[in-house]
């Protein structure tokens, strides 16, 4: 009857060992989860560009998934700028590329504060792209 007790005994402390370490085991991966959940929203961003390097990640509320809609809608934000006659916008990737057309007898200094605009438009409603900007007088127009 001894050793039935002692075996007992050894049973009941082993098993409340194994449940102690799972109980414990299921808080800390608990609290792991949690620290995951209240990461800061600029944790998965590129620190040498301040970008996110994902272009597929849709940010706002007016975002979709189709290049040809986004360039239109680009499109009306940039010749919504006073200044801007004629605005053209390609999306490859993560980048957009933006032509403008100046209205004439623009200063350079006033070119650049409507480029400086025009970016700060487009940033605005679509903060997921590069933009490359190019602009000129005349650029959309035929000869």
């Amino acid at each position: 009857m001894g050793t039935n007790s002692r075996l007992h005994k050894s049973t009941v402390l082993l098993l409340t060992a194994v449940l102690s370490l799972t109980v414990l085991g299921g808080c800390n991966t608990y609290r792991a989860q949690q620290n995951e959940q209240s990461a800061t929203p600029g944790a998965n961003r590129e620190t040498l560009m301040g970008r996110n390097q994902n272009p597929n990640i849709l940010v706002g509320k007016h975002s979709v998934r189709n290049y040809s809609v986004d360039e239109k809608s680009l499109e009306m934000s940039a010749k919504s700028v006073p200044g801007v006659e004629g605005a053209r916008i390609s999306i490859s990737g993560g980048n957009a590329y933006v032509t403008l057309d100046l209205a004439p007898n623009i200063t350079a200094q006033h070119a650049r504060d409507i480029e400086r605009q025009v970016i700060a438009n487009l940033v605005q409603k679509a903060p997921r792209y590069d933009y490359h900007l190019t602009s000129n007088d005349g650029v959309h127009t035929t000869p």
